[in-house]
């Protein structure tokens, strides 16, 4: 991990982080609030869970992908556009795959110009599906350079699926 992001290690924080992640999905699960409410709560525990900078939801509209929902860095940036044929989001969504840039700054999949707005110098994308439908992609970013893990990864997958749910929920009616 970068050094600009230390964080604290060893058998004792790693237990602090486990016990954190249960804790946010027992209180996403439990929580009676609105659809709109529960998607921002979920990109703001994301962000402090995977340790990034910024997380967002991204929800498809035609071509592009759309910064439905964000919180940290990413959060001035609600409603930015990014070409699913250009981003590692859409790549992402192609793949049906999560996805890490341990540097975006040296990787031609992501899109330049929108991770120097965002100052994202990593980030980690997962597929946000109902059955084989993507709906969208859950994407936390980091200033600092390989930021995320195997742990970040299945928190964002296992968020990914819960959000699946509650925006068919909402789509339904």
């Amino acid at each position: 991990m970068d050094s600009e992001i230390a964080q604290p290690t060893g058998p004792q924080a790693e237990r602090d982080r486990l016990a954190a992640i249960v804790r946010a999905f027992a209180d996403f699960g439990a929580s009676p609030a609105r659809a709109d409410a529960l998607m921002d709560e979920a990109v703001r525990r994301l962000q402090a869970l995977t340790r990034a900078t910024g997380a967002v939801l991204e929800l498809i509209d035609q071509e592009d992908l759309v910064y439905a929902v964000a919180s940290g860095t990413a959060k001035p940036h609600v409603g930015l556009r990014l070409a699913q044929a250009t981003s590692l989001s859409g790549r992402c969504l192609a793949e049906h795959a999560a996805l890490r840039s341990p540097d975006t700054a040296q990787d031609p999949r992501v899109d330049a110009t929108a991770s120097r707005a965002l100052q994202a110098r990593s980030m980690l994308v997962v597929p946000v599906l109902h059955g084989r439908l993507a709906v969208g992609v859950l994407k936390v970013t980091s200033t600092g350079t390989d930021a995320f893990d195997d742990l970040d990864e299945q928190v964002l997958r296992a968020m990914a699926g819960l959000l699946a749910g509650l925006l068919a929920r909402a789509a339904a009616g």
